[in-house]
């Protein structure tokens, strides 16, 4: 399961409305909390719902997902595949007027607990009606790949 979900570059941080809208900074480590909340409720809508309504992921092994509809098969199809839980570190976040951009490293546990996967993510971030909105996101895995392990789910893109 590991390298399915390394394959799919799972990633990902939220848009949420600021806690401290001075601060995109404290916004973005908000936005990270929430997205953990929604995979531990296993919302893949509300996840979607929270990029830009053109918002792009740029997984690995996969081409472009692009717009609300595709990045929600897309978790859904992550949460199915035995999700239960990210968590991330935030290294840097460097803001120019309404964008920002994000780096970081995530650990995805399964609902055992058992860490699946970590990598590092570089996030686009775009402000839009007060929201920081989560615009592009990239990521990676940082483990090995192993050509035993399933292929990651199709579709989305």
């Amino acid at each position: 399961m590991r390298a399915a979900l390394a394959a799919m570059g799972v990633s990902a941080v939220l848009a949420v409305a600021p806690a401290r809208a001075d601060d995109p900074r404290a916004a973005i480590r908000a936005a990270d909390a929430e997205f953990s909340a929604l995979v531990a409720k296993q919302d893949a809508a509300g996840i979607a719902a929270l990029y830009t309504v053109d918002g792009q992921m740029l997984a690995s092994g996969r081409d472009f997902i692009r717009g609300r509809p595709a990045i929600q098969e897309y978790w859904q199809a992550v949460i199915r595949a035995g999700v239960a839980a990210i968590e991330f570190t935030t290294r840097e976040v460097s803001v120019s007027g309404p964008t920002a951009v994000e780096v970081g490293e995530y650990v995805i546990r399964s609902g055992t607990q058992t860490v699946v996967d970590r990598g590092k993510y570089m996030v686009l971030w775009r402000r839009e009606k007060g929201s920081w909105r989560l615009h592009r996101d990239v990521a990676n895995t940082s483990l090995p790949a192993s050509p035993t392990k399933a292929s990651a789910p199709q579709g989305g893109s």
